[in-house]
Parts: C-alpha cells; sequence; structure tokens
C-alpha cells in the first residue's frame, strides 16, 4: 500500500512540474531575445489570439505592409495576417510560410530596427522603428514587457494572453 501511494505521489508530482513548466515557457516572451516568444499562426497548433499576435501585427503595420493598417490590429492571427507574414517574411529572405516562430521573430528583433530608446523613471524604453512607423514597448521594474498599440494607444502587456 505504501509503495503504491509512493509512486502515486511520485507521478502526481511529475505530472504538476510538466504542467507548471509547459505553462511558464508557453508564455514567455523575451524582449531580449525574441527567438523564444511563442509561434504564432492560424492553425490549432501555434497561438491565435493574443497580445504577442497584436505586437505582430503592430511589426506588420510598422514596416508597411500591404494590407495591415491600424484597424487590422486586433490580435486575432487569420488569414489577413498569415498573408501578410508571408510577404514580410519574403522581403527579409526567409522561408514564406506565413507562421510566426524563432526565425521570424529572431529576423523581426534582429533587422536593426529593435533599438534601446532610453529609460522612464526606472523602465527601460524599446523602439521598433518600421519603414513607415515606430511601435513602442517598455519593461517595467518586474519585469512585464509591455508594448503600445497603435491602434488605441494601450498599453498591452506581453506575457499574457
Amino acid at each position: 500500500m505504501r509503495r503504491t501511494f509512493v509512486k502515486a505521489a511520485v507521478a502526481l508530482a511529475a505530472t504538476v512540474g510538466l504542467i507548471v513548466g509547459t505553462a511558464g515557457t508557453a508564455l514567455a516572451n523575451d524582449p531580449d531575445n525574441w527567438s523564444s516568444n511563442r509561434m504564432l499562426c492560424q492553425w490549432s497548433k501555434c497561438v491565435k489570439d493574443s497580445y504577442l499576435t497584436m505586437f505582430w501585427q503592430s511589426i506588420l503595420w510598422a514596416d508597411n505592409v500591404g494590407g495591415v493598417d491600424v484597424g487590422t490590429i486586433d490580435g486575432q492571427f487569420g488569414p489577413n495576417t498569415h498573408t501578410r507574414t508571408q510577404r514580410w517574411q519574403t522581403r527579409h529572405g526567409l522561408q514564406a510560410d506565413g507562421e510566426v516562430g524563432p526565425n521570424t521573430w529572431g529576423k523581426a528583433e534582429n533587422n536593426g530596427r529593435w533599438v534601446y530608446a532610453g529609460m522612464q523613471g526606472s523602465n527601460k524604453l524599446y523602439e521598433y522603428r518600421g519603414l513607415a512607423r515606430t511601435v513602442r514597448s517598455k519593461i517595467l521594474d518586474g519585469g512585464l514587457w509591455l508594448f503600445e498599440n497603435p491602434k488605441d494607444k494601450v498599453w498591452y502587456g506581453l506575457n499574457s494572453t
């Protein structure tokens, strides 16, 4: 009986650890390593609706990818975002699969447009200086990464869904 209880407790602890570990990884958005951001796409294997999707749509808007205007920044990764992502990927020499995974996030972070813009109190300010517009971001003391949605000028947290 004791052996069965110990096995059950170990199995339960492993399951809880796996769930907690997976949830922590799935929610990680790192302003210093965009390649670790969650994958965005319109399929069930990816995040389809989130603040992170709004941030990606803002990058498409900032880079003046045709068909993206402030009104299309809605946090929903649908056919329009998929097509515009393919256009963005082609423009940057990536495989145009329409999915925002590590390679696409990495290219967006490292294309010279994501820049440190100073401090606001104790918060670090960053900007994505796109081909046509700028998207503002900041990191709060506690590590929360925010971006200012150009549609409504509201700051949204990127480690939230």
